[in-house]
């Protein structure tokens, strides 16, 4: 995620990455979804205001926040926060399809704000990469997604599940420097019972058969 300074100063600009902006088809897919993230208003989305010049988007000023890389203090308040974004998301037909920890912002006043609904799907799945290299978001894929199955909303629930996992564990639930190896610990390895006191809701997030896991975040809130 390229950030740079908006305008005026409290608005940021986000810039296409490369590859995007040098592929025509992809470049459309990338403006299509990216105006109906404009239309996106929720408290604990980051807002896209606007296309800027064809390869930057006007978002929401940035500059105060801060990616919510390590485990918070308080995750119970985030909890609630980011299970609010997704179930609108998915409301208005936007699974984000690649949902992490690094697409996670804390914002001042411990507000948690989800970036990138179907955004860094699309870099991610037609950008340059090798076959042994593991990108930062591929311990949240889903078991489907590593057959290279298009994500849902399913798929975001396992990710809830990783990044719920990681906050009360400390560490991932699959973790590996090599990427078939990676993919065979997701697919068939179930992981310790994490600590604290949304267990069992996890382990049912990471369920391998997507039939057998919460399949909406609605259904998943009852279980709270």
């Amino acid at each position: 995620m390229n950030i740079e300074s908006g305008h005026d100063g409290r608005l940021s600009l986000v810039r296409f990455p490369e590859h995007i902006s040098d592929d025509p088809e992809l470049r459309v897919s990338y403006r299509e979804l990216s105006l109906k993230l404009c239309d996106l208003t929720h408290p604990h989305i980051v807002q896209v205001h606007e296309l800027v010049d064809e390869n930057y988007l006007l978002v929401e000023d940035l500059q105060e926040a801060q990616p919510l890389s390590l485990p918070p203090e308080n995750p119970e308040v985030l909890l609630r926060g980011l299970l609010d974004a997704l179930e609108y998301a998915h409301w208005r037909g936007i699974p984000h399809r690649l949902l992490n920890c690094h697409c996670l912002w804390l914002f001042p006043g411990n507000s948690i704000k989800v970036w990138g609904f179907g955004l860094d799907y699309l870099e991610v799945r037609h950008g340059p990469g090798q076959m042994f290299e593991v990108p930062a978001t591929a311990p949240y894929w889903s078991p489907e997604h590593c057959l290279h199955e298009e994500p849902d909303i399913r798929s975001d629930i396992w990710s809830v599940g990783v990044i719920l996992y990681r906050w009360y564990a400390g560490s991932l639930p699959f973790q590996c420097n090599c990427m078939p190896v990676l993919v065979d610990r997701i697919r068939n390895y179930h992981p310790p019972v994490p600590p604290g006191p949304h267990a069992d809701l996890i382990l049912r997030c990471l369920e391998k058969n997507p039939g057998d896991r919460f399949q909406n975040i609605r259904e998943l809130r009852r279980y709270l």
